[in-house]
């Protein structure tokens, strides 16, 4: 059976020039986000920054692109993760917190020929996330306004956790409650936060200074009753 990142390797070729073709207004486009991003994180928090630019750029298409470019290096790590596994081996790809400029599910789509599902328990991302996904014509990404302590399907799917959800521990509990076949989990956590509850012992793929990406495979992941 096919590796799953040689399928998913095999479907980007197609799907970059498909979702993130090359053209002459990509520098452009690059400069405009990345000053846009500059000047927002000078007078803004962390927090509030990301925000406001992902509502901006999700009301263009070419912005949006170049946003998700900007951050391809977090998903690739993911991607890489899962040479280890076969296409068969999920179900389908549930990211929770996905925000206005859902930038792991826009990737994912570009690799993934599965299902998506896209969690957010804010009602507006959700609706400037679905225009932005419709009008770049992807058909695999599904969108609900749901929390990802809400969700009762985790069953044999890979789970992303974007480093800005809430009760990242209660969503990790709820996918483990509802194991079912194979799951993976990835999260993305500030370095301050530690997740060593439930007997977890997760695997660190990204060490970044203010944050890190953790894993939790099939082999890792405890049954919670």
């Amino acid at each position: 059976m096919t590796p799953l990142s040689s399928q998913m390797n095999i479907r980007g070729e197609c799907g970059r020039k498909r979702l993130f073709a090359s053209s002459g207004l990509e520098a452009i486009t690059g400069r405009i986000v990345g000053s846009i991003e500059r000047i927002l994180f000078t007078v803004l928090d962390e927090a509030r920054a990301v925000t406001v630019e992902e509502y901006v750029f999700s009301l263009f298409p070419s912005f949006a692109l170049q946003y998700c470019l900007r951050r391809k290096s977090v998903v690739s790590n993911e991607v890489s993760y899962l040479s280890h596994f076969k296409a068969d081996d999920f179900e389908k790809v549930v990211i929770v917190g996905g925000g206005p400029t859902p930038f792991t599910a826009l990737h994912w789509a570009n690799i993934y020929p599965g299902p998506i599902v896209v969690l957010d328990k804010n009602g507006l991302a959700k609706i400037f996330s679905q225009k932005l996904v419709k009008r770049l014509g992807i058909k695999n990404i599904e969108i609900l306004n749901l929390s990802g302590e809400d969700y009762q399907d985790y069953k044999n799917c890979i789970v992303s956790i974007s480093l800005y959800a809430q009760n990242k521990e209660m969503i990790v509990r709820r996918v483990l409650e509802n194991k079912e076949g194979n799951n993976l989990i990835f999260l993305r956590a500030f370095a301050h936060e530690e997740y060593n509850a439930l007997g977890m012992e997760w695997e660190v793929i990204e060490q970044k200074s203010d944050f890190r990406t953790l894993v939790l495979g099939p082999n890792r992941s405890p049954a919670i009753k």
